[in-house]
């Protein structure tokens, strides 16, 4: 205990009262413009706050009587814990955490609160685990995390049947997100107009009321499936499927506020009050159609029925039938809701295959690297990936910033090439990589730049929405980029991954193999993980802009997100240039500030918000110029100069 006894005091007095304090400012100073209104209910959240309280200090003596350390991740105990609270579950302080943060927001009536600190100390707790926690139990401890089974947990793939825990997992782990996801997404989307995809002849279709007997079943069978489930693999398929279900379908349904408007009936006997009485309960949430999350329950609950075998391998598919009919009869959706919900179950339970099939796709892109010279000049072909993420990324923030924003814009897409040039070169900078970019130079170079719009006719906090809203759709081209020159790579997989998951560089030119010994071993895909987290990051932003919030919301929420994504990512990579301190990367470190930075600019005080999109030729002709030069400064250089910058690699 005597051994830096300092750090452990400074440890338990920024996570035990300083975060603590911060969050309850911050959920203050938030709770006066969030558009949602507050869940209060004095009463049960002063069980759940008791209750997350509890479980924080069960699991943290827990880990002092058995674990015989601090619960501190800097200074981890050294025995690897299953009894107490963990028995349930694998994180019990986080679980108490999360559960305590629900109950004062719900017990002060606190809408900063429920909407915005509870959400983010959720994404904060995964991202933790997943970042640090989960690898580093992992070099401690080897397989032991991985055979600790807690109540709480998404069995193995075994022929067994689920016990009780299993099936009481899968509503903990499932049920209960759904329901709150559905209603997050319904609350915001509710703010705006929604469109109508209803084809012209669906519209004049009559509601038959008597097959609300079968969209209603759906509400008890699906539950039912947890419990009905044969085998302990096809309940953890079934959770699987869900989980991703939600992951794929409520990003969309902030992207795309799509309804079909319930068609009017005249029904005055049980069932019609019983639709009545579904459609006002659906009336908060009833965009979040495109695909129908009811046909996705259903085909998900008919996989793990069908699998009981006997009758049940044709009762299920004919009552996911009768299900996904009865969604058009009771004029509930619209035939592309459904369309769409089955080719998201086609594509979710054929996942491996689709992973397996992108991981090879981007494994050959990350082969590809090759060059041309164009007299003095050489031109690589990652130039295509550079110049459209400019493009798109410059033509995106220039639409939403506006026309006397264009100029700023155009300023400030040169200034993120420039920050990132230097950052890199200081912070970064080799001998072999003499013409490097930095992610965090590049969104400093640009921030600072933003300062500037006024004297050009912006609006620097416009000018800041916009860039945040772009920056993700720029990640997700440009990180292709990346993967064909071999930067942000991933370190070898973890023993016990399906090696089909990873990358195998062989291309001598590539970064993996000119500065690393991973060429040719399976790496993590870890420019992949980048490029899926701001598919997530992308949709929140743009169903923003379209609120009418806070500009100051949109600008703080895109660091806070990212700086959470990139925490994780982090984890998984292995370029040997990064340093490390305190356990963590540098660039982990970088990612924590991000999130710090964010929640603070999402507090400050603003009266500004987005202003209409607007779109000219000017827009396309300065959006195409910033990509040519940030393909020409990201993919193009000159070999033969030994002047500084001249080069991209040695």
């Amino acid at each position: 205990m005597k051994n830096n006894l300092p750090g452990k005091i400074l440890y338990a007095v920024f996570f035990c009262v300083l975060l603590p304090v911060a969050l309850v400012l911050w959920a203050r100073a938030t709770s006066a413009f969030l558009p949602p209104p507050a869940l209060e209910n004095a009463a049960l959240g002063a069980v759940l706050l008791a209750a997350g309280i509890a479980l924080i200090v069960a699991s943290m003596l827990a880990l002092r009587i058995h674990g015989r350390g601090l619960p501190m991740n800097g200074f981890p105990p050294p025995v690897y814990v299953t009894r107490g609270p963990y028995r349930l579950t694998r994180h019990p302080i986080y679980a108490g955490f999360c559960i305590a943060c629900a109950g004062a927001a719900i017990m002060s009536g606190s809408s900063g609160g429920f909407w915005l600190v509870l959400p983010v100390a959720i994404a904060g707790c995964a991202a933790l685990v997943w970042g640090f926690e989960r690898p580093d139990l992992r070099d401690r401890f080897g397989s032991l995390p991985d055979e600790h089974e807690p109540f709480l947990r998404i069995p193995r793939s075994t022929h067994a049947a689920p016990d009780i825990a299993d099936r009481v997992s899968a509503f903990v782990l499932v049920i209960i997100p759904w329901v709150a996801l559905y209603t997050v997404t319904g609350v915001f989307a509710s703010h705006a107009d929604t469109l109508s995809i209803f084809l012209p002849f669906e519209q004049n279709w009559p509601v038959l009321v008597w097959t609300e007997i079968f969209y209603g079943s759906a509400y008890v069978i699906v539950p039912l499936a947890a419990f009905l489930a044969p085998t302990r693999a096809a309940l953890r398929e079934a959770m699987h499927g869900a989980i991703i279900a939600m992951c794929v379908c409520f990003p969309l349904y902030l992207l795309l506020p799509i309804a079909a408007p319930p068609r009017a009936f005249e029904d005055g006997g049980f069932l019609g009050h019983l639709l009545h009485l579904e459609r006002a309960l659906d009336a908060p949430a009833g965009c979040n159609a495109f695909p129908s999350f009811h046909v996705l329950w259903a085909l998900i609950a008919m996989t793990a029925l069908a699998r009981r075998g006997g009758h049940w391998r044709w009762l299920a598919p004919t009552w996911a039938a009768a299900i996904t009919i009865s969604c058009l009869t009771t004029g509930q959706h619209a035939i592309v809701d459904l369309v769409a919900a089955a080719l998201a179950y086609l594509a979710i339970y054929n996942r491996a295959r689709l992973l397996r099939a992108c991981v090879r796709v981007v494994e050959r892109l990350a082969n590809s690297l090759c060059t041309r010279r164009i007299g003095p000049l050489r031109v690589f072909n990652h130039a295509l990936y550079s110049g459209f993420a400019g493009f798109a990324g410059v033509l995106v923030a220039a639409m939403f910033a506006g026309q006397d924003g264009l100029y700023a814009v155009a300023i400030t897409g040169v200034c993120t090439l420039v920050g990132g040039a230097l950052w890199a070169q200081f912070i970064e900078g080799s001998p072999t990589l003499l013409r490097p970019f930095g992610y965090y130079g590049a969104v400093l170079g640009g921030a600072l730049s933003t300062f500037l719009a006024p004297l050009v006719g912006g609006d620097t906090l416009v000018l800041l929405a916009a860039y945040a809203t772009a920056s993700p759709i720029i990640m997700v081209i440009g990180r292709l980029r990346c993967v064909v020159q071999g930067c942000c790579h991933g370190r070898p997989l973890d023993p016990g991954v399906d090696t089909a998951l990873g990358l195998r560089v062989i291309n001598p030119s590539s970064r993996i193999c000119l500065m690393t010994s991973f060429g040719g071993k399976p790496i993590h895909a870890t420019p992949l993980y980048a490029i899926a987290a701001n598919l997530v990051i992308a949709p929140i932003l743009l169903r923003l802009w379209s609120l009418d919030v806070r500009l100051t919301l949109i600008i703080g929420l895109y660091p806070l997100l990212s700086g959470l994504a990139r925490f994780v990512e982090e984890a998984y990579r292995g370029e040997p240039q990064t340093r490390s301190w305190k356990r963590l990367s540098e660039y982990q470190w970088y990612a924590i500030v991000l999130v710090i930075v964010g929640a603070v600019i999402i507090a400050l005080p603003c009266s500004v918000t987005p202003p209409s999109v607007a779109f000219t030729w000017q827009t396309i002709a300065v959006a195409a110029a910033i990509g040519l030069l940030s393909a020409f400064a990201m993919s193009m250089d000159f070999p033969g100069s030994s002047r500084r910058f001249s080069r991209l690699t040695g």
